[in-house]
């Protein structure tokens, strides 16, 4: 997916500045109803599950800057896969969900972003817990 969409690099510990201009890239790619991949997560813990205590609301605010967007949310991984890894298994099986929606959004400003987000993560969060339930 990285590969076949648009890749802006951002540096985690970049100035304000950085990734501000990294923001208006990526506006900019939108308002040309290009594809981009994001990954909110940021990191995953020791065993691969999702960490809320890195989340990137950057999301939000592009969803915000560009409305008429719709954002494809995606959870693969690897059947076998019990802990964080680079690359998966030789002859790996993968588990796959995916949704398309559009956020609604009640709230304004930093708010609205972090709703919007929120609500990426909760779908997230929902397909990480199918992909636990059925791999014990």
């Amino acid at each position: 997916i990285a590969y076949l969409t648009k890749c802006i690099l951002i540096e985690r510990e970049g100035s304000k500045e950085h990734k501000e201009l990294v923001l208006k890239k990526l506006t900019y790619v939108l308002k040309k109803k290009e594809p981009i991949c994001i990954f909110i997560e940021g990191t995953r813990s020791a065993t691969g599950r999702l960490l809320e205590d890195n989340i990137n609301y950057g999301v939000g605010q592009l969803y915000l800057d560009v409305p008429d967007s719709q954002i494809l949310i995606v959870y693969i991984r690897g059947y076998d896969q019990k802990y964080k890894s680079d690359f998966p298994k030789k002859n790996e099986k993968f588990f796959i969900k995916y949704k398309l929606m559009k956020p609604q959004v009640q709230n304004k400003g930093f708010r609205a972003q972090r709703e919007i987000t929120r609500q990426i993560l909760e779908e997230l969060k929902t397909f990480e817990n199918e992909y636990f339930s059925y791999n014990k």
